[in-house]
């Protein structure tokens, strides 16, 4: 928890000094790229400098999107809280990611909860938290695959579950997945951050959450979320389901 309020404030100062030169850049190529597109003068290679300004337009982009992540890692307050259903968050998570898991050639079980399911929390932010998770389940899936995503009443808290059949999560890997910037995939677009952002939203929702991992059968994350938010957040720190 020190690491992670540390780099939080670090994560905070890069971002806000990222954040103008990258609109700067993404505004800039956007310009040229329209006057080239809107001139009636050809000039040689303008094809390619145009499909040049297209890449600098989507890495800005991209890198606006970390940075965004960035600033969404190191501000804990903000919440919106009010009650909430919890099956209209998941049916609202499932359409966000319907395109993906169809193009991913994978099959969504989705059970909700059963009842009752009010929730006192912040809606949209449990939506990014379901959405991270679904997406980091289909890319551990590159031959296809089953994700279920499952909510249930447990008394005084909703339990969620998101379980894949991708590749797994070697055992020496699952105690740092939820540390800033750690990530046990090869590509580094995310720059590491999901699993610490969903982290995060958990906490200040005074849940907790789990991982249950085997390299090649899959991983299950278990999210046990609080039906009333406390004033307090949880202090615990992320652990595995025994």
């Amino acid at each position: 928890m020190d690491k992670m309020a540390s780099l939080g404030k670090l994560a905070a100062t890069v971002a806000h000094e990222l954040n103008n030169p990258l609109a700067g850049i993404l505004n800039y190529a956007r310009l040229v790229e329209r006057t080239l597109e809107e001139s009636e003068e050809q000039i040689p290679e303008q094809e390619e400098m145009i499909r040049q300004l297209t890449h600098i337009r989507k890495e800005a982009s991209r890198s606006g999107t970390i940075v965004k992540n960035l600033l969404v890692f190191s501000r804990p307050s903000g919440m919106n809280i009010a009650p909430h259903s919890m099956n209209e968050i998941l049916e609202r998570s499932t359409m966000i990611v319907g395109h993906h898991l169809e193009m991913a050639d994978i099959d969504l079980v989705m059970e909700g909860v059963e009842g009752d399911d009010q929730l006192v929390c912040d809606a949209d932010q449990l939506q990014q938290c379901l959405v991270a998770l679904l997406v980091n389940a289909v890319e551990a899936m590159q031959d296809g695959g089953t994700i279920e995503l499952r909510a249930a009443d447990i008394g005084d808290s909703i339990e969620l579950t998101v379980r894949d059949t991708g590749m797994g999560i070697p055992e020496e890997a699952q105690s740092r997945i939820f540390e800033p910037f750690y990530s046990s995939k090869e590509s580094t677009d995310g720059a590491g951050l999901g699993l610490a952002v969903v982290y995060g939203i958990i906490q200040r929702h005074g849940g907790q959450i789990f991982v249950e991992s085997e390299v090649g059968r899959g991983t299950t994350f278990i999210i046990e979320l609080p039906k009333q938010l406390l004033a307090s957040d949880s202090g615990s720190t992320p652990d595995h389901k025994e």
